[in-house]
């Protein structure tokens, strides 16, 4: 009884993400290895090998801009011994952390254009309002500033300025 290495492949293809995750098997006579990725197994083989499993063992390395962790544990309680290596490669955390850099400046952009676009009728709204004022204080007599001025005529922002 016991593990079949020749079948663990089938089940490690239908609970892990294939596309990112690595299983290599090796012993006497055996050689499974799911590897989706473009990482070379080559290089998955000099990752050295413990004899237990633990967070001191997890191999870390930055292949073509993404990390990749990987765990190869001797197994000598089978027979025959397996070396069995587990590796999984950040590529989803990378192409999430892409998309959301991409995301980021299509917001930017667009409130870029939104600020260029409202800007001028802001500015134009103001200027309006600054015409009114200088029309009231253009028809402004000064010989009759004894006189109280009427602030009905002015632009609701500065009625409550005079009152003050």
């Amino acid at each position: 009884m016991g593990v079949n290495p020749d079948t663990l492949p089938v089940y490690f293809n239908r609970m892990m993400d294939v596309s990112q995750d690595i299983l290599i098997i090796h012993g006497d006579s055996i050689n499974k290895i799911v590897n989706r990725t473009n990482v070379s197994d080559d290089m998955l083989n000099n990752i050295p090998a413990s004899e237990t499993i633990s967070a001191a063992g997890i191999y870390r390395s930055i292949i073509n801009d993404t990390e990749i962790d990987a765990l190869r544990i001797n197994i000598d309680e089978v027979s025959p011994s397996l070396t069995v290596t587990v590796a999984k490669l950040a590529s989803a955390r990378h192409n999430m952390l892409e998309q959301y850099k991409i995301n980021s400046i299509i917001i930017c952009i667009v409130a870029i254009v939104l600020c260029s676009v409202l800007s001028p009728l802001l500015i134009r709204t103001g200027l309006r309002e600054i015409k009114k004022l200088s029309g009231v204080t253009e028809a402004l007599n000064y010989n009759d500033s004894r006189e109280p001025v009427e602030v009905s005529a002015l632009p609701r922002e500065l009625n409550l300025l005079g009152r003050r």
